[in-house]
């Protein structure tokens, strides 16, 4: 079989084929399947460090992980500032409890809601 030519460049000979028969290259990493999920996990239990796997690699590792970080943190965020935000409320009005900061929180907000 062939190369196919992608962009002016030639290709592997590894192709895949679907259901409707068209000739398609195989996904990136499929080569190397079984290697890189025994790194994860090798990762993941701390058999491997980053500094052990290719900076390609480990890059991957680092991208995913900021990602979700990124993801998560704007819950975390958002669940700080309501307890900084309730905390000062309970502060500054004596006698008022935590809780008493839900029933604010849920009069101001129909209040806005409704307005």
């Amino acid at each position: 079989m062939s190369a196919i030519k992608a962009e002016g460049r030639p290709t592997s000979d590894r192709t895949a084929f679907n259901t409707t028969r068209s000739i398609l290259p195989c996904p990136v990493g499929s080569t190397v399947e079984t290697q890189l999920d025994d790194a994860l996990w090798k990762l993941v239990g701390g058999e491997l460090d980053l500094h052990d796997l290719t900076p390609a690699l480990a890059g991957f590792y680092v991208v995913g992980h900021s990602d979700g970080y990124r993801s998560g943190a704007t819950y975390i965020d958002d669940g700080l500032r309501f307890e900084r935000d309730a905390w000062y409320w309970v502060a500054n009005n004596p006698g008022k409890r935590f809780g008493d900061f839900y029933a604010h929180i849920s009069d101001r907000l129909w209040t806005e809601a409704s307005a």
